[in-house]
């Protein structure tokens, strides 16, 4: 859960390999144009699929920098080769496209992906940060990551594991609790102090209800004759007296409010 592949043996040589997405591929017949069948001669002269895959990252895919034949993550067509169990037993040997030397960068980073969010460390994602780190700044030359990459791989992983009898003593340190040997006291349970009764707050005397007051009766508005029945207007511009606003005594003539009477004599006028 904690590496980028998993691990296993070749049953015949009992040789240690990691089993990749292009060795899956291998058993897939879709697949078989990105194989191609190799004898062990040829593959001395070809790239190892693990030395490979620590050479490059995903972001050297991103920026195209596999296809540059003087950056350290170059990929040649066909010229990256695995190790797989034969049908007949004993191991065979195999030779990658780029396509599938691609598509195990790919899984890989996917899987690392996984891992992150589930809060798994990958040790080896860390490895391969710090060696490829030392490659970029020239502490470490390309002659030395084409030749043993697998093997810093391996020194790196390690030096981030802490040794088996460093956890153990780290287990085995005692917490505050442990350290503390003396016997326990037996605890005498206090009695809890009774809780104050909360007062109950005094009704004031009682005093005689007052009767509601009795609704008053409705009537309808009337005119009647004194002032409150009229609203002052003004002066009427014709006769120059008050206007009382009491209908009928006051008309709108071109606008402006006058005496009904005053009105009517105006109109009785001669032209």
């Amino acid at each position: 859960m904690e590496k980028d592949w998993y691990e296993t043996k070749f049953k015949d040589t009992n040789e240690p390999y990691r089993y990749t997405v292009a060795h899956w591929c291998a058993t897939e017949a879709r697949f078989r144009n990105h194989l191609k069948k190799i004898k062990k001669d040829d593959a001395d002269r070809l790239v190892f699929l693990e030395n490979m895959l620590v050479r490059i990252t995903q972001q050297d895919v991103v920026y195209r920098r596999y296809l540059n034949p003087s950056h350290r993550s170059y990929i040649p067509d066909f010229g990256v080769y695995m190790k797989i169990p034969g049908a007949k037993g004993g191991v065979e040997y195999r030779s990658l496209s780029r396509q599938l030397v691609l598509f195990c960068v790919e899984r890989r980073k996917a899987w690392r992906l996984l891992q992150s969010k589930s809060g798994v460390e990958n040790k080896e994602y860390k490895a391969q940060r710090s060696i490829l780190a030392d490659v970029d700044a020239g502490k470490i030359s390309f002659e030395i990551l084409f030749t043993r990459a697998e093997e810093l791989m391996k020194e790196r992983v390690s030096a981030l594991t802490p040794a088996p009898a460093v956890a153990a003593a780290r287990a085995a340190v005692p917490g505050p609790a442990a350290a503390d040997s003396a016997p326990a006291r037996a605890v005498v349970p206090i009695p809890a102090a009774p809780k104050p009764q909360a007062e109950v707050a005094k009704q004031p005397p009682s005093t005689p209800m007052q009767a509601a007051p009795a609704p008053k009766s409705w009537k309808a508005p009337s005119i009647g004759d004194g002032a409150d029945d009229v609203i002052d207007m003004g002066i009427c511009p014709l006769c120059e007296e008050t206007l009382k606003l009491a209908y009928p005594d006051a008309v709108d003539v071109g606008g402006q409010i006058i005496h009904a009477t005053c009105a009517a004599k105006a109109m009785e006028r001669p032209a």
